[in-house]
C-alpha cells in the first residue's frame, strides 16, 4: 500500500465523518421543527456536536486536499467555508435561547443542504 492509497483511505474516513456531522445536524433540527413551530425550539447539544464535526471534518478534509494538490473548484470550497462558518454562528449566537422559531431550524436545514449539494455538485 502506498503513500497515496493511505491518504485516499484517510480522505474517505474524514468524508463518511463530515456526512455523520451533516446527518446529526439535521436530524435535530428536523426533530426539533414542531417545538419550534410553537416558540419553544432551543439548540440542543446534539446541534452543537453536529456543526462541530462537520467544522472538524471539513478543516481536515481541506488540509488532505491542499496535501494531495486536489483542489479543483475554489470558488465552491470558499462557498462552503462561508456557507459552515454561517451556520458555527448562527447555532454557537442562539445556543442559550430557548424561544426559537421555526425559521431558525429551517435555515439550518437549508444552509446544511447548500452544503451537500455543493460538496456532490462541485
Amino acid at each position: 500500500m502506498g503513500k497515496n492509497d493511505y491518504m485516499q483511505t484517510i480522505i474517505g474516513l474524514l468524508v463518511v465523518i463530515h456526512l455523520i456531522g451533516l446527518a446529526v445536524l439535521m436530524g435535530a433540527s428536523l426533530a426539533l421543527l414542531p417545538a419550534a413551530r410553537k416558540g419553544r425550539g432551543f439548540v440542543p447539544e446534539l446541534m452543537f456536536h453536529g456543526i462541530a464535526i462537520i467544522f472538524v471534518s471539513g478543516i481536515f478534509l481541506i488540509v488532505a486536499a491542499l496535501f494531495q494538490s486536489e483542489v479543483e473548484n475554489v470558488a465552491a470550497l470558499i462557498i462552503k467555508i462561508v456557507v459552515v462558518m454561517v451556520m458555527v454562528v448562527m447555532i454557537l449566537t442562539k445556543r442559550k435561547n430557548n424561544d426559537l422559531t421555526a425559521a431558525f431550524f429551517s435555515a439550518i436545514l437549508g444552509l446544511t443542504a447548500l452544503n451537500v449539494a455543493l460538496s456532490i455538485m462541485v
